[in-house]
């Protein structure tokens, strides 16, 4: 990969200079959710523009963190790696964590748009979108969430990481590629 990862923060800097109301991690499930829906050629130009109202408005080193993000995401689906980083917070507190946490599941959601369940015919990919949804429309407000929350939060994190490459493999044979990986050998 010859782009560097831009980190969480490195996004939310470029997101905060314009008038798009997404954070990081939404933008990031949401250009994973587009690439396992419509493929992974989608152009950054057309993905951008869709996120962002005014992409072509930000500077060429905002517009450069931005590309690199879309490239670091489509590199991570193509080789199917299976370390594949969901764009969160890391040094912030586990309540804003979760929150981002629950941002990404619905980018992701929303970037799958259009293929949906009846789209898919894997039982552990179906089972996974399903578990997505369910993280979506969690209310923190209900919940009381501790510093010992972490582990946890990192253990479902983990798990919807291998989902996105469960969904991405179902999906991808959808698009007539053949060459998708399993999952599981």
């Amino acid at each position: 990969m010859s782009e560097q990862r831009p980190s969480y923060h490195d996004v939310e800097a470029c997101l905060g200079d314009t008038t798009a109301f997404i954070s990081p991690s939404e933008l990031h499930g949401l250009l994973l959710g587009t690439f396992c829906a419509k493929g992974t050629n989608v152009s950054d130009k057309v993905l951008l523009t869709q996120s962002l109202s005014d992409d072509n408005q930000m500077p060429p080193a905002q517009q450069q963190v931005l590309h690199a993000l879309v490239a670091c995401t489509r590199d991570d689906l193509e080789s199917f790696n299976f370390a594949i980083p969901l764009l969160l917070p890391e040094d912030d507190s586990v309540d804003k964590q979760a929150s981002e946490f629950i941002r990404w599941c619905q980018g992701f959601l929303s970037g799958l748009g259009a293929a949906n369940e009846q789209a898919m015919h894997d039982a552990d990919a179906i089972e996974a979108l399903k578990r997505i949804v369910e993280a979506a429309n969690i209310d923190l407000t209900e919940l009381e969430i501790a510093d010992e929350d972490e582990d946890y939060l990192f253990n479902v994190t983990e798990y919807v990481r291998l989902a996105v490459l469960a969904i991405y493999a179902d999906l991808k044979k959808g698009h007539g590629d053949s060459t998708a990986e399993p999952l599981y050998h």
